[in-house]
């Protein structure tokens, strides 16, 4: 199952000049309890999918909102020359084929 089938929302945003946020959003609690806690979500798995060294990785629960917050740093200062995404807005799209256990 590819994760933009279980999910409501999913965004990406700065978080400040040199980080980005990934809002991952579960349409149900049932969706939530199963995959919040999946190694699909560690960050040796997003890794390969981001592009990002593990330890640079940040995943925060947010069971209120039946979701996941990954943190990570931006490939690019925001706004620099060179930055395909000065919002941030884009980077989610790696994560929406994102296959689940």
């Amino acid at each position: 199952m590819r994760l933009s089938e279980v999910v409501r929302a999913l965004r990406s945003k700065n978080a400040g000049p040199v980080t980005l946020v990934i809002d991952v959003l579960f349409r149900d609690a049932e969706c939530y309890g199963r995959y919040a806690d999946s190694p699909s979500f560690s960050s040796q798995a997003l890794s390969r999918v981001l592009g990002v060294e593990p330890k640079w990785i940040s995943v925060s629960k947010a069971p209120q909102a039946w979701g996941l917050k990954i943190t990570l740093p931006r490939p690019i200062v925001s706004a620099s020359i060179g930055d395909p995404d000065v919002y941030g807005c884009q980077y989610y799209v790696a994560l929406a084929d994102f296959e689940l256990p």
